[in-house]
């Protein structure tokens, strides 16, 4: 059997899954005391924490941070105060720092050691000057755009330029051939007529 709690009320679980009425008053005598007192110290380190955490002052592009922190890493802090310490020390680092000129958004990951720590930013979009230069890459590709549109407008106008001159050629030849055999035509007929 194992003794819970979900939002203040305390039970204990049966194999089963399920406690009974019976077994809920049952937990809250004997050991189930020692739990709760547990709990309420751990409740109260947490409050302490966040109150430490509420004077670390972010940067001004902080937009918006996350702070996730596994109740492991609270047992370790409230039995380690080094630990502590060097969390705070860590979050104050990397929430305080400066990211860049825009607004960015911070993630901050809190393990039960400092090898489960992990801290990431990224820059949020809807800022005014990620629009000046989304305004800016937009322009720039549109003038790109419009550079290969009129490439490919002059390969087209030369290419058409040579075949018109193609046909023309072959026209000519066309016509100097018909003209070549009208008059070959005219001088047999001429040279019958002698």
């Amino acid at each position: 059997m194992e003794t819970g709690s979900v939002f203040g009320c305390h039970y204990r679980v049966t194999a089963s899954g399920q406690g009974t009425k019976a077994e809920k008053a049952a937990g809250n005598a004997g050991g189930s005391e020692k739990k709760l007192s547990e709990a309420a110290e751990l409740s109260d380190f947490k409050r302490k924490f966040y109150d430490d955490l509420s004077r670390i002052v972010p940067y001004k592009t902080t937009r918006d941070t996350t702070l996730i922190i596994s109740e492991e890493a609270f047992l370790k802090m409230k039995e380690d105060p080094a630990y502590r310490e060097k969390v705070l020390a860590l979050i104050r680092r990397d929430w305080g720092n400066y990211c860049g000129p825009g607004k960015y958004k911070v993630l901050i990951t809190v393990g039960a050691d400092l090898k489960d720590y992990r801290a990431s930013s990224w820059p949020v979009s809807n800022g005014r000057q990620c629009s000046r230069s989304r305004r800016y890459v937009r322009k720039k590709l549109y003038k790109k755009l419009r550079k290969k549109r009129l490439e490919k407008k002059e390969r087209l106008e030369e290419y058409l330029e040579g075949e018109m001159m193609i046909k023309r050629l072959v026209q000519a030849l066309r016509n100097e051939e018909a003209a070549n055999e009208m008059l070959l035509r005219k001088y047999k007929e001429l040279r019958e007529c002698w």
